[in-house]
């Protein structure tokens, strides 16, 4: 076997271990610990790369925004200047998730965020996503 053969296998081989042995508490289709409510400031967003969220903290409280823009799914990178913008059309959402301008025509979608202990935790997983119509302060969970 030629030896870039092989060694592209060993990497291949190498990487589906990893992702099969990864803990499904530290990927998409989980709970993921996020921190506790002290690390984050109003204001503040964090990418969840490996959850596929964003978690804000709002005047509300705390918010896991779903990474997928709810017009037709596009990844949406961090916020620049507090608005979240989705790169395929370019729909605009506020740290809440709100629609601010389209063509989405609604906000983006939530994971639940809860508290286990001290620390935040957010549920996810395509069940675990929830659409919302408007944004409610109620969804946001209070520290």
């Amino acid at each position: 076997m030629p030896p870039l053969v092989a060694a592209l296998g060993a990497v291949g081989i190498g990487a589906a271990w990893r992702l099969a042995w990864t803990p499904a508490a530290t990927r998409f289709g989980g709970t993921i610990r996020v921190g506790r409510p002290d690390d984050y400031q109003v204001g503040e967003s964090r990418h969840w790369a490996d959850g596929q969220f964003h978690l804000v903290r709002v005047p509300d409280g705390f918010l896991a925004l779903y990474e997928r823009c709810p017009h037709l799914g596009c990844p949406i990178p961090p916020p620049r200047d507090g608005v979240f913008e989705c790169r395929c059309h370019f729909s605009r959402f506020a740290l809440s998730g709100e629609r601010l301008t389209g063509p989405a025509e609604r906000p983006m979608d939530v994971f639940p965020v809860g508290l286990s202990g001290e620390s935040l935790v957010v549920r996810t997983g395509l069940a675990a996503v929830r659409q919302r119509d408007a944004y409610d302060p109620g969804q946001a969970l209070k520290p």
